[in-house]
Parts: structure tokens; C-alpha cells; sequence
């Protein structure tokens, strides 16, 4: 499974590479970082396992 999400900074000033993302609960626009969460299903008991969680910006490179 793959989810598009984003992360907001609500009390952020100054940080790297921060951008307006879209609050998906708000629908408001912020401060923050998008993300991209991948999970794969365990075969046993089918239950949600993370696998990746990666932050990323439109401004410029984040980190890894």
C-alpha cells in the first residue's frame, strides 16, 4: 500500500527546505513536508507492516 500524506509544522519558523502543504484534516494550507508511506501486508495474519516512511519538499531536498 502507498499513502500520500504530509506532515505540518505548525510552530515552525525556520527549517530546511519547509513548503505550504495542503492539511488533509484542516484543508487548510501550512507549513511542512509532504510524505510517502509504503506498507506491505504480512502473509500470516495480514496486518500492515511499514516498510518506508520518506519526507520530501517542492522547495528543494529534504533528507533520506
Amino acid at each position: 500500500m502507498v499513502d500520500g500524506s504530509d506532515i505540518t509544522k505548525d510552530y515552525a519558523t525556520k527549517m530546511e527546505c519547509i513548503a505550504t502543504v495542503r492539511d488533509g484534516r484542516t484543508g487548510a494550507y501550512k507549513l511542512g513536508y509532504h510524505t510517502l508511506g509504503i506498507s506491505a501486508l504480512t502473509p500470516d495474519k495480514k496486518k500492515p507492516k511499514p516498510m518506508q516512511l520518506s519526507l520530501f519538499t517542492d522547495v528543494g531536498f529534504v533528507w533520506r
